[in-house]
């Protein structure tokens, strides 16, 4: 076994027994309903939905259907976690905690996604410091728990840079075919992933101008993935739904009164959220999802035209929420709950976020310096991730993409600063 592949094995070893702890040994906020926990909000949504869709009831609102006994059709996200999840319940895993350890798998498969990608992109020395940065990372590992797609969106943002460079240094055939196919897998488990796949595949035209025809496979690749699930949900709604409906109903919880002024400016607030809701319901009793979604969506709208000055310095300060500047505090309390992270978790996740952030930095100028159209690839989970939660809200989680890149980026400047002090030493250190 090579260097290299020990490295590999050790770190999976470590990984796995990691994500163990944390399913079993760790808290979570979660509600008690009927003597049993219950899990809430999008966890519920995609652990509930992996087994209806198992039981072939279909992608339906579970929680109406777990409640009422009412099949209504839903698109909240795209479909690729719910898939994943989908196939363990069919294998019989369909308790919360078999799907925690599914997802764990996910985020044992990032660690090795990372080191790859960094070896490609800097070198082997490199992708073995990525390795180990990306398993104590907690900035990581820390959101495997909580059923939630962020593990499965930071893989995919991993891997769509990933056959990025590869397309970038060799545009063959099968490498833009891979960077269509694993850009549109992407956009399934997060639809903002659909800016990352896009930005891509211009940046591999841009190097490669006279392959006009491969970039465009590689878009029709990324389409033809993506196809199936739009055209169902253009069959199933009244409205028009491409990808997801989620968007919908986040403009008026993060645009309202509440969010634009007062303590959670920046953040979000259910109770907006509930509000436009039961609008929408009343106005249009018994309709479609997606017919009451639009009219959520007006309502969220409506706010921001008429706030509009105001909305431009939310979407400023929600990126300095989650670029850890503004009220760094309370975000690490809003992580706890209503987020739903374990409180020491979430503390730690944002220490390993700040210590991070001056050698990502770093490794980002380096890499600018020398390889510059391999950080023009590696910034685009960053900008796609600034743009998702400039258009949204400041929740960590909206950030989760662009944490890999965090790493590797950091683990590039850590081992030169390692190889530095060593080269220094050596030469000061008389010989004998």
């Amino acid at each position: 076994m090579t260097n290299w592949r020990k490295h590999l094995a050790m770190a999976t070893v470590l990984s796995v027994v990691l994500r163990l702890w944390l399913v079993f040994a760790t808290k979570d906020i979660r509600i008690m309903a009927d003597g049993k926990l219950q899990i809430w909000g999008d966890a519920y949504f995609y652990h509930h939905s992996a087994n209806l869709v198992a039981e072939g009831v279909g992608f339906v609102n579970p929680l109406k259907f777990n409640k009422f006994g009412i099949i209504a059709q839903a698109a909240d996200h795209p479909p690729l976690f719910i898939i994943y999840l989908t196939v363990f319940s069919l294998l019989g895993l369909q308790s919360m905690v078999a799907h925690q350890l599914a997802t764990a798998i996910i985020g044992v498969s990032l660690v090795l996604a990372i080191a790859h990608l960094s070896r490609l992109a800097f070198g082997e020395r490199v992708g073995k410091f990525a390795l180990w940065l990306a398993v104590i990372c907690p900035l990581l590992w820390s959101w495997d728990k909580m059923l939630w797609s962020e593990p499965l969106a930071m893989l995919f943002a991993v891997l769509t840079v990933h056959t990025s460079l590869k397309a970038m240094r060799h545009a063959t055939t099968v490498n833009v075919v891979l960077l269509g196919a694993v850009a549109g897998c992407a956009t399934l488990a997060r639809a903002e992933l659909l800016l990352c796949g896009i930005l891509c595949i211009a940046l591999v035209l841009f190097v490669h101008h006279r392959s006009v025809f491969k970039s465009f496979v590689a878009g029709a690749c990324m389409l033809a993935v993506l196809s199936p699930w739009v055209l169902f949900n253009l069959s199933r709604f009244d409205e028009t739904v491409i990808l997801s409906n989620g968007l919908d109903i986040v403009i008026p919880t993060d645009n309202c009164a509440s969010t634009y002024e007062g303590p959670l400016v920046a953040y979000w607030d259910i109770e907006c959220a509930q509000q436009a809701i039961d609008s929408a319901e009343g106005r249009f009793p018994n309709a479609d999802e997606s017919v009451v979604n639009a009219e959520i969506r007006r309502i969220g709208v409506d706010f921001i035209k008429d706030n509009k000055r105001r909305a431009a310095q939310i979407a400023v300060l929600r990126e300095l929420r989650v670029l850890g500047i503004y009220k760094p505090l309370q975000q690490m309390r809003l992580d706890h709950f209503p987020e739903g992270k374990d409180r020491i978790l979430a503390v730690f996740s944002w220490v390993n976020y700040y210590a991070l952030i001056p050698f990502a930095l770093a490794g980002f100028i380096m890499t600018l310096r020398q390889q510059r159209y391999v950080a023009f690839v590696c910034a685009t989970p960053i900008l796609t991730a600034l743009t998702a939660v400039a258009i949204s809200a400041g929740i960590t989680r909206y950030r989760a993409s662009a944490d890999p890149m965090l790493v590797m980026l950091a683990a590039l400047a850590i081992s030169s600063s390692v190889e530095f002090v060593v080269r220094q030493w050596k030469t000061s250190v008389p010989n004998g």
